[in-house]
């Protein structure tokens, strides 16, 4: 099926760097480690990310998404975007927004091009309950929205459509006709060991419930493809005030490639869409199997050292494997919800217990506890880290701290 695919040639993904491993929002659908690898490290410092940025920006990448965590959180943001805005043909931020009123106008004289922000409701009460923060945090968004808006900005807000807020989509589709000139990006929920399954399954919404409720309000239909075409391209529907929605849809198909032959979730929901760099120094190009992820780095008596030769050889290692991307689309064995009913069993990530702590006792209660009773008890795992000892998570859990959420 041609149509998607678009006739690019270049076939690297865009990438996501994590500039930091915590966030100041619990949304209820977000995995406790963010774009990272099941743990919860120190941050990269400025020297080594930028060494690191300079030698992908020499591997031909050209899309960076800095993503979290929530990347505004690092305090050395707008020099680490504008020493991007000077190797990449364009630099994006994905944030949840809570301050872009204060510092939209520094990034944007750093040279960031596109900001993205997510926003899973267009009403308060609602928007409150998925990010598990309050109606004050959604002004201070809605406020750093406007402001992005009135600088210029290209902006593109993205909702996670799950039960809770399903009410929320046409809201969200007038808020953004009212705003003019943006993107509203739809995403389903994507199914990870944590929350897990059970969770999925009762807030997954399949975009077959939300496409019919977009094109009955929209003016049109085309395709949108993603950076390098490697991920899932996505129906792009016009709205009025200049105003389009993107569907990401995982029934259409996406990228896989040689190394995803044998994996135990075969066909995954996203698939390798995106390479992202986490906040301990790995090349990560799959969301589930941490013993794909590629280090950057080498351990010398227990540091994490950063040379030329070892982030050369790891970028040089992933580039490679995408020599091996095709394209899976619906009808030829690609993912469907139903594929989620038979992963449920495989475990494949293995938590520390400062990562579990991520999660809110209110909101997961026995949840949370089944999690960490998971990490006390030895699990077939693919996942490179070592099992969680006992004296581990003791250790753990002194160093653990949960962070506040803001109001």
């Amino acid at each position: 099926m041609d149509v998607l695919r678009s006739n690019s040639s270049l076939e690297l993904p865009h990438l996501r760097i994590s500039l930091y491993g915590d966030c100041n929002m619990r949304c209820i659908y977000c995995p406790p480690w963010g774009e990272n690898s099941y743990t919860i490290d120190d941050n990269l410092d400025t020297v080594s990310l930028e060494r690191i940025l300079t030698y992908l920006s020499e591997a031909s990448f050209r899309v960076v998404k800095f993503t979290g965590g929530e990347p505004t959180l690092r305090k050395d943001l707008i020099d680490v975007v504008h020493f991007s805005s000077k190797l990449f043909p364009e630099t994006r931020i994905i944030t949840n927004g809570w301050n872009l009123s204060k510092i939209a106008s520094n990034l944007k004289l750093a040279g960031l091009k596109i900001i993205e922000i997510s926003l899973d409701a267009a009403e308060p009460a609602s928007y409150a309950r998925m990010t598990q923060t309050s109606t004050t945090m959604y002004t201070a968004v809605r406020a750093g929205i406007e402001e992005c808006i009135s600088l210029g900005f290209p902006v593109q807000l993205n909702m996670v459509v799950t039960r809770p807020n399903f009410d929320q989509v046409v809201p969200m589709l007038r808020l953004v006709e009212s705003f003019g000139n943006v993107t509203l990006k739809l995403l389903e929920l994507v199914y990870y060991e944590y929350p897990g399954y059970q969770f999925w399954k009762d807030n997954f919404v399949s975009m077959d419930e939300v496409i019919p409720i977009v094109q009955r309000n929209s003016k049109g239909i085309d395709w949108a493809y993603p950076p390098g075409n490697v991920g899932s391209p996505m129906p792009s529907f016009a709205l009025d005030n200049n105003t389009k929605v993107l569907v990401k849809d995982g029934v259409v198909g996406t990228t896989y490639a040689n190394i995803c032959d044998g994996c135990p979730v075969f066909p995954c929901q996203d698939g390798l869409y995106g390479l992202t760099l986490t906040t301990d120094g790995y090349l990560k190009m799959c969301k589930h199997r941490t013993d794909l992820h590629v280090p950057l780095f080498e351990l010398q008596g227990g540091r994490r050292i950063f040379t030329e030769q070892t982030m050369q050889r790891g970028i040089q290692e992933v580039v490679s494997r995408y020599e091996s991307l095709y394209f899976r689309e619906k009808g030829e064995g690609s993912w469907t919800p139903e594929t989620v009913e038979l992963h449920k069993a495989i475990t494949l990530v293995q938590p520390t217990l400062k990562v579990l702590k991520w999660y809110r006792k209110k909101e997961y209660s026995n949840g949370y506890e089944e999690a960490v009773n998971k990490c006390l008890v030895q699990t077939q795992s693919a996942s490179s880290y070592p099992e969680c000892s006992s004296e581990k998570i003791r250790d753990e859990e002194v160093a653990a701290v949960t962070p506040s959420v803001g109001n």
